[in-house]
């Protein structure tokens, strides 16, 4: 979870340096949204139990781990357009 968490951070703070925060702002918003009800399903699970909470935050975070980067290289190579640029 905090490997996750750290990776991301790398490139948040790039992407908020450059203001181009509303991807950010989409993610975060689904991450919220789907965060708590799986959280809720993974603990419900037998052998999972509390661990199910972490799981679910890494599955969530994970999400970020894909995009961010894509969205940092785009801006840094001239190339982001559309919802990558904003």
């Amino acid at each position: 979870n905090v490997t996750i968490a750290n990776w991301n951070n790398i490139f948040g703070y790039f992407i908020n340096g450059v203001g181009k925060i509303r991807l950010q702002f989409y993610s975060a918003i689904f991450i919220l949204i789907v965060n708590i009800p799986l959280s809720v399903i993974l603990v419900k699970i037998p052998s999972l139990g509390i661990a199910g909470i972490v799981i679910a935050n890494c599955l969530v975070l994970f999400i970020s781990s894909i995009w961010a980067p894509l969205q940092y290289y785009k801006i840094i190579n001239g190339t982001a357009k559309g919802i990558w640029n904003k």
